[in-house]
């Protein structure tokens, strides 16, 4: 029996063959359409059939670098490879395994190691999705060359890697000053945790020693885009102060609006007593200045008399068998004279040389005669008929490195507090050389 369609004009209904020529059409123009933006993709696309490439776009082929694109038609991708991957897998069976992902999980992406023309080797991200083009189910594969960002990821862990070793205390927040990151120099400096901040303002840092005033022109300053700088005292963990010098630059969008603040700290309590023991040498030096302007006034309103009262005295003891009962009397206020004159001297000396304007005379001293000199300068201070006064130098020869003036000063003063002490007897200057962990020495006694 012989069918007949017919169509009845009644009906709105199209009849099936033009439905069907209907779908085909729009069918061929999806495909066509599909095809044109393949070939116009600046990101390079190839279609991948039964394990090999059926078409491929301009930008594929440049990516590569063969002239045209049939150099890349009915080629498996490990063709299009170097033999092995950087995971050490071969690339044919890894090419496989990940075309079979693809198909069984609907979507697939993963970084393949593709080599052009020339044997250059070239990292991409490889994206393949199931289609289905002229009625086959195929693989859309789309490559994207990644060495720019992994080159930009690489100096991104550079940075962070530096941030991370730096000695300065780094903390970024966002916009609204949430903390979303903090250095281990951070962590080291205030006791507290990366995950004990995260997600909340430094306000756990505030010392209470600055008034609203003070960071109200802060947050003015970095809310309108500008950077600040400045000190500021801010509390630890354990709720010690101390003194912290910061630096915060706001990060700007696209659209000029502050995204983030990048805040640089570093602790400055190490500076801060630098600075008061600056402050505390200057006001010594101050002081010891105003002291060398008495000391030089009473130098010169005591030793002048001093002398003359000394002079006075020792020609009365020349002359003391005219009034023999006044001697002792005399002995004694010349022994207070000479006392007196040698605290000024000491006086006048330990100045010089702590104000730090003491100026050295370095030269070969020889020891005999700085302390023969010495000992000239005392012995008339002393009566010959009860005491007698000895040098000895061993060898006689020695030298020493040294100030003269320095060398003949200490043996005095030495010599004067023998003096002092001995009524009768015998005062005697010993010197001579050692050897000490290998230095040389010279040891002056009385």
């Amino acid at each position: 029996m012989k069918t007949v369609l017919e169509h009845n004009e009644a009906d709105p209904t199209p009849p099936l063959d033009s439905m069907a020529a209907g779908s085909r059409r729009s069918l061929i123009e999806a495909e066509q359409r599909y095809m044109d933006i393949l070939h116009r993709s600046e990101d390079a696309i190839l279609l991948i059939d039964d394990n090999s490439f059926i078409e491929g776009n301009d930008a594929a082929v440049r990516m590569l670098g063969y002239p045209s694109r049939l150099d890349l038609l009915s080629r498996h991708p490990s063709e299009l490879s170097p033999p092995v991957q950087p995971d050490g897998r071969g690339s044919r069976d890894k090419a496989n395994e990940m075309i079979r992902i693809a198909i069984e999980r609907g979507c697939h992406r993963f970084e393949w190691m593709h080599r052009r023309a020339d044997g250059q080797d070239f990292l991409v991200e490889v994206s393949l999705t199931p289609i289905v083009h002229n009625g086959r189910r195929i693989l859309h594969c789309v490559w994207r060359d990644i060495a720019e960002r992994n080159r930009a990821l690489e100096q991104l862990r550079s940075r962070l890697a530096a941030i991370d070793a730096a000695v300065d205390m780094v903390v970024i927040t966002d916009g609204m000053g949430v903390i979303t990151y903090v250095n281990p120099a951070f962590t080291k400096a205030t006791g507290y945790t990366a995950e004990e901040v995260l997600g909340s303002t430094p306000r756990a840092l505030k010392s209470g020693q600055h008034d609203p005033e003070f960071y109200e022109s802060m947050w003015r300053t970095i809310l309108s885009g500008q950077v600040w700088h400045g000190e500021l005292v801010n509390r630890r963990k354990d709720g010690t102060l101390y003194p912290e010098e910061m630096t915060i630059t706001p990060i700007l969008d696209g659209g000029g609006r502050v995204a983030q603040f990048v805040a640089i700290k570093r602790d400055i309590t190490v500076k801060k007593e630098h600075e008061a023991l600056a402050i505390e040498r200057e006001q010594l030096k101050k002081a010891v200045a105003a002291m060398e302007q008495v000391l030089a006034v009473v130098g010169h309103e005591l030793r002048t008399p001093l002398a003359a009262v000394r002079a006075l005295v020792e020609l009365l003891l020349m002359n003391q068998d005219a009034m023999p009962a006044q001697g002792p009397f005399l002995t004694s206020i010349r022994d207070e004279i000479l006392r007196m004159s040698d605290v000024v001297n000491n006086l006048l000396e330990a100045a010089r040389v702590n104000s730090g304007h003491a100026h050295w005379n370095w030269s070969a001293v020889r020891v005999r005669e700085a302390c023969r000199e010495a000992a000239a300068s005392i012995r008339a201070l002393l009566d010959p008929a009860r005491v007698s006064l000895n040098v000895c130098v061993d060898p006689e020869s020695l030298e020493m490195n040294g100030d003269a003036d320095a060398v003949r000063r200490l043996v005095v003063n030495l010599l004067s507090n023998a003096a002092k002490h001995t009524q009768a007897g015998s005062i005697s200057v010993h010197a001579r050389e050692l050897e000490q962990d290998g230095s040389r020495w010279v040891r002056i006694e009385v």
